[in-house]
């Protein structure tokens, strides 16, 4: 179990170091990140980034999610387990790497994923990148 969280952690920070260093409208605008692993950019609980396997999961376009409360995607169970752990992210506390919770999909329906986040820059403000896996 050891290793395949070390893995996973490998892969939240290869995500994040790929996006980092450039500006996201510039490297990602009209192209489409070519991973299964839905890649959310969340700043101040808003939506601001997602790529193409965002609709390929759930059937939200990026454009439908772009600019939404990023509670609205998840189950309410979800949505106050999240909201906890982002007040004590925030506050530079520590957190699980990864969780499952549950996100909603275009049609209503609850789908189970692991969460792993991580905080970033965005537009020069802290966000959180947020890598989810359908399981």
């Amino acid at each position: 179990m050891t290793h395949i969280r070390a893995v996973k952690r490998d892969m939240v920070q290869c995500h994040k170091k790929e996006i980092e260093p450039y500006a996201f409208e510039e490297q990602y605008s009209g192209k489409a990140i070519l991973t299964d692993d839905i890649i959310l950019i969340v700043q101040d609980g808003v939506l601001k980034f997602a790529n193409s396997a965002m609709s390929t999961v759930t059937h939200w376009s990026a454009e439908e999610c772009i600019g939404k409360d990023f509670a609205k995607l998840l189950s309410e169970d979800s949505f106050r387990k999240i909201k906890e752990e982002y007040e004590k992210k925030m506050a530079d506390k520590e957190v699980p790497h990864f969780r499952k919770i549950e996100i909603i999909d275009n049609e209503g329906n609850i789908l189970p994923v692991e969460l792993s986040a991580e905080t970033t820059e965005y537009e020069g403000r802290k966000a959180f990148l947020f890598v989810l896996r359908d399981i």
